[in-house]
């Protein structure tokens, strides 16, 4: 059995993995890829795609 300790340490790593693991990933290349990474949320698609023309 886990104890507290050991849950908060497991918790908070997760936490800081999940925050910084976007950091490290490429940026979005192509049109593609801002649609693959945003599908669903068509106004964050459009400012990928705007950004990547600038």
């Amino acid at each position: 059995m886990m104890t507290k300790k050991q849950i908060t340490t497991y918790v908070l790593a997760l936490m800081v993995t999940m925050v910084l693991s976007p950091a490290f990933a490429n940026p979005p290349q192509t049109p593609e890829d801002c649609q693959r990474i945003y599908a669903g949320d068509d106004v964050k698609v459009r400012a990928c795609i705007d950004s990547l023309r600038k």
